[in-house]
């Protein structure tokens, strides 16, 4: 039996085996305790219970109140990275963390780069681990060429080097700079790619 001292309010949650902290102590006990966070398993368990006024059958896993917004990619350890002053700024476990499970996973130099070089601070001031551009490689990296080739930057560039290209040991600029793709003779250019496999 559950005894209130003397309201609900001043109820010993710990002894629940779920002690509040954070932004937990701040929170109305009807915004977690109502059927809307009560899984189906446990429902079956309170069946001579109103379940609009028990104080039963929640899980103390994060997802039973929060949204998974990495629908389980990073597994169900939430304090990884989040914590309960404040759920939206993760701190992020660099030692541990798998960028494979992302949208970004990391190849050749990106694996050596400073998490903070990418996760830059957001308006808040809180570092960004969410929400990134990173489609193009001009989110990160300066074009130099400004503009001027339109194949995309992995026509020429790897990730193991930005600055080195194994295309720059093929390429003739002579060759090239006719629109037509013509040397100053007019004979057809040789394809400066030819070789690119050989130099990688």
């Amino acid at each position: 039996m559950i005894h209130w001292d003397p309201t609900p309010q001043g109820f010993n949650h710990a002894a629940a085996g779920f002690a509040l902290d954070g932004k937990h102590t701040g929170v109305s006990c009807r915004n977690c305790h109502n059927i809307r966070h009560i899984a189906a398993p446990a429902r079956a368990l309170l069946t001579g219970k109103d379940l609009n006024h028990t104080w039963m059958g929640l899980s103390p896993n994060c997802a039973t109140c929060h949204e998974d917004a990495h629908q389980g990619r990073f597994g169900s350890d939430c304090a990884r990275c989040h914590n309960t002053n404040d759920w939206k700024a993760a701190t992020v476990d660099k030692t541990g963390f798998d960028h494979s499970k992302t949208h970004f996973p990391l190849s050749g130099a990106h694996r050596t780069v400073k998490c903070e070089s990418c996760h830059t601070p957001g308006p808040d001031g809180q570092t960004r681990y969410a929400s990134l551009p990173f489609a193009n490689c001009s989110d990160c990296h300066r074009d130099s060429h400004n503009g001027a080739f339109k194949q995309g930057c992995g026509s020429c560039h790897t990730t193991f080097s930005w600055t080195k290209s194994p295309f720059a040991e093929t390429f003739d600029h002579a060759d090239n700079a006719d629109p037509e793709n013509t040397t100053s003779s007019g004979t057809p250019a040789a394809n400066p790619r030819e070789n690119l496999t050989a130099t990688l």
